[in-house]
């Protein structure tokens, strides 16, 4: 019967933990075809840039790199979303006369892409933000309310990187181009009462990707590295699916209060049906039951964990990990009883052998119970259940054969007629003993006198 309990509740765990198994690993299913399609998703992004560089672009030759540059950034950008699976926010602003380019999200942006180099032939900020044509400052004062309407500037990556760099140097490092680029930035900061880096964004290209003449190049280099991205988010989701030693506490856990409260229920119910009340209870009952349930928790846990580790870091299955795990405990259980002169050697060895067997039952049914009833967990209960009762009916029903049957009366008869035998054997060859003993003694104080003795010793040899 506690073996019986035992193996259905073990496989109840253990199809527990199958199901949270299969539940991670739906999960990672479903997270890669996702990223399937975000991968897609930015891959099309890409594809449209091409288009509109493939295409007829507005602009003279000297400022289609503008026209380049806002799509880059809104097409680069949604690229970069998609592939992480994050909703893309940028989109391109569709009326040509409005003083904004294009958006992310609520925010107006106008890109201004305006060369300039210093002296150390570095891309630097001071034309676009001058320029009263095309630059910052043109804009400003054709759109004053820009800036207070919550508008921003993006400007080449570059030039933005090489700005901040000059702002965090002391002015005596500072050569005089750069010396009078820092003063403009000031100007413009005081001009609009706005911080630079508040107002002022950088883009996602520099200023000499996105001319037309190297734009696809530029374009190549994004999906390559939207590609390395997206593989990079799949070991993510890898790593996300693989079994945790977090998660594995939790099973053993819940598998500890689980077996803890059914050996609890179970004990109690052995006093109910000794005929004792609850009432009736004694100090020693209470301490029998409380610890049967603390073993009943430390199996419990010890189990749960065990399942856990080999479904996850071996091939196999849930029941079979339980039936090893039940063995394994059982074992251990029966081998402690052995040492402590609990059990005889025949006990020992009889209830090993019923373990491994109703283990074993147990497991294969709880295997074909889950396949036929494609619920999780109840399954492998429904099975496990039916199994241990089908086989504890069968060694019932073999017991009342053997017990009627002649077979069994033969046994009994060859037995015992065969110790009797090697009873008898055993007390002459122990007699045989006894007389050689003697003789040798005799031999050790006298000697032999006449021929009779030594015929006597000779026969006595031949006897033994």
């Amino acid at each position: 019967m506690k073996n019986t309990t035992n193996n259905v509740i073990g496989q109840g765990i253990g199809a527990g933990v199958a199901h949270i198994n299969q539940l991670r690993t739906d999960q990672l299913l479903a997270n890669l075809n996702n990223q399937d399609i975000n991968l897609e998703n930015a891959i099309a992004e890409l594809d449209a840039l091409r288009s509109v560089v493939n295409g007829t672009l507005q602009g003279s030759e000297n400022t289609v790199h503008g026209i380049i540059a806002e799509h880059t950034q809104v097409h680069f950008s949604n690229a970069r979303d998609h592939v992480i699976g994050k909703e893309p926010t940028y989109f391109k602003e569709l009326d040509l006369g409005s003083p904004i380019d294009y958006w992310n999200g609520n925010t107006p942006i106008q890109s201004k892409f305006i060369g300039g180099v210093n002296s150390d032939g570095l891309q630097t900020i001071k034309q676009t933000l001058t320029n009263k044509q095309t630059g910052i400052a043109g804009h400003l004062s054709k759109y004053p309310d820009f800036l207070k309407d919550g508008g921003i500037y993006q400007v080449p990556k570059d030039q933005y990187e090489h700005a901040l760099d000059l702002l965090s140097k002391p002015t005596t490092e500072l050569s005089r181009g750069d010396y009078n680029t820092v003063q403009t930035i000031h100007e413009f900061e005081r001009a609009n009462n706005v911080k630079f880096e508040d107002v002022v964004k950088p883009s996602v290209a520099k200023y000499g990707e996105v001319q037309k003449n190297v734009i696809e190049n530029t374009i190549d280099k994004e999906e390559a590295s939207i590609i390395e991205t997206d593989e990079i988010k799949r070991v993510e989701l890898h790593n996300q699916a693989k079994a945790t030693i977090k998660q594995g506490a939790q099973i053993a856990a819940v598998s500890a209060a689980i077996e803890g409260t059914l050996s609890f229920g179970i004990a109690v119910i052995t006093k109910f049906k000794q005929g004792k009340k609850i009432n009736d209870f004694t100090k020693e009952d209470w301490k029998e039951i409380f610890s049967n349930t603390g073993g009943g928790v430390v199996k419990g846990g010890a189990r749960g964990a065990s399942v856990y580790t080999l479904t996850n870091l071996t091939k196999v299955n849930a029941a079979t990990a339980t039936a090893l795990v039940t063995i394994t405990i059982g074992a251990i259980t029966l081998t402690t009883k052995f040492a402590k002169g609990e059990l005889s050697s025949k006990e020992y060895t009889d209830n090993l052998q019923q373990l491994g067997v109703e283990t074993g039952v147990s497991a294969a049914t709880a295997t074909i119970g889950q396949a036929l009833i494609p619920v999780p967990i109840v399954g492998a209960l429904v099975g496990s259940m039916v199994g241990n009762v089908i086989l504890g009916e069968i060694q019932r029903a073999a017991v009342r054969n053997l017990q009627n049957s002649q077979f069994l009366v033969d046994i009994e008869i060859a037995y015992t007629g065969t110790i009797g035998k090697i009873y008898e054997s055993s007390q002459a060859f122990v007699n045989a003993l006894d007389i050689l003993a003697f003789q040798h003694k005799d031999f050790s104080q006298k000697q032999i006198l006449d021929k009779k003795s030594s015929n006597r010793l000779k026969s006595l040899y031949d006897s033994i």
